[in-house]
């Protein structure tokens, strides 16, 4: 998505945002990390093969970090790296 060095940020946002399940992906995440099983009780409507397409979605964004603690994967936000 941001293969170009010159793209601005507002736009890239933008882009991240006008899908339809990643700002509410985006938006429980900001309360706590969740499990897939947590992420889908709370979005119910959406199928798990789409949830986990969007979770990985995010990931590649580096938006959503996958932990890993005690065989339990929970996913949250990832802190912001400036490079």
């Amino acid at each position: 998505m941001t293969e170009k060095k010159d793209e601005c940020g507002v736009k890239y946002t933008l882009d991240v945002l006008e899908d339809r399940w990643q700002p509410r992906i985006i938006f429980w995440l900001g309360f706590r990390p969740f499990t897939i099983e947590g992420l889908h009780q709370l979005l119910p409507e959406l199928t798990d093969v789409a949830l986990k397409e969007e979770i990985t979605s995010l990931q590649n964004l580096r938006i959503v970090a996958l932990r890993q603690v005690v065989l339990i994967r929970k996913y949250e936000f990832s802190p912001i790296k400036l490079v």
